[in-house]
């Protein structure tokens, strides 16, 4: 009943003009599988816009049934893609708390309960807002920028426990 992931996205035109699609994928992974946790993923993804806040919305309902999801991972412009990306990303969001863990959400101005990690990338969690108004006049944001990886990501587990997983059937 509650399965939708939303977050905030700023992407500048980039000095070097990319082929790639202007794609981000959000991936529910099971983080208990280690380093194959990409083989039961699920993707879903969301076309965004250059030079704009956009608040983009990532709907799971469709596997509501599924209870071994406990990390989430952030991709720009899909895999084997090894052109240079830099983001800003705030507001993630995905409801209220649940009893096993607070559900995760980082609003980057120190009100967040996640522990984010980068894979092939370098990220900045407290980083100026580059275009503070419209929809995100927030003064700091996560500042992400792919250098060029075949699988750059960032990523963030449910818990260090990953055994406890996303209710995708009640949230």
């Amino acid at each position: 009943t509650k399965n939708v992931f939303t977050l905030k996205v700023f992407v500048p035109t980039p000095a070097v003009a990319v082929a790639q699609s202007k794609i981000l994928w959000l991936k529910l992974q099971d983080g208990s599988m280690g380093g194959n946790s990409w083989q039961s993923q699920i993707v879903s993804e969301q076309a965004y816009e250059y030079d704009v806040w956009q608040e983009l919305t990532f709907n799971f309902s469709d596997i509501s049934a599924r209870a071994d999801m406990s990390r989430l991972v952030i991709q720009f412009n899909g895999e084997n893609n090894d052109e240079h990306v830099k983001a800003y990303i705030d507001d993630l969001s995905y409801g209220e708390a649940v009893v096993l863990v607070a559900d995760p959400m980082d609003d980057f101005e120190g009100n967040g309960n996640i522990t984010w990690l980068a894979d092939n990338n370098v990220m900045n969690t407290s980083f100026v807002n580059p275009a503070s108004g419209g929809i995100n006049t927030s003064a700091t944001v996560l500042e992400y920028s792919d250098e060029g990886g075949t699988y750059s990501n960032i990523q963030f587990d449910l818990s260090t426990d990953t055994s406890i997983k996303y209710d995708l059937s009640t949230k």
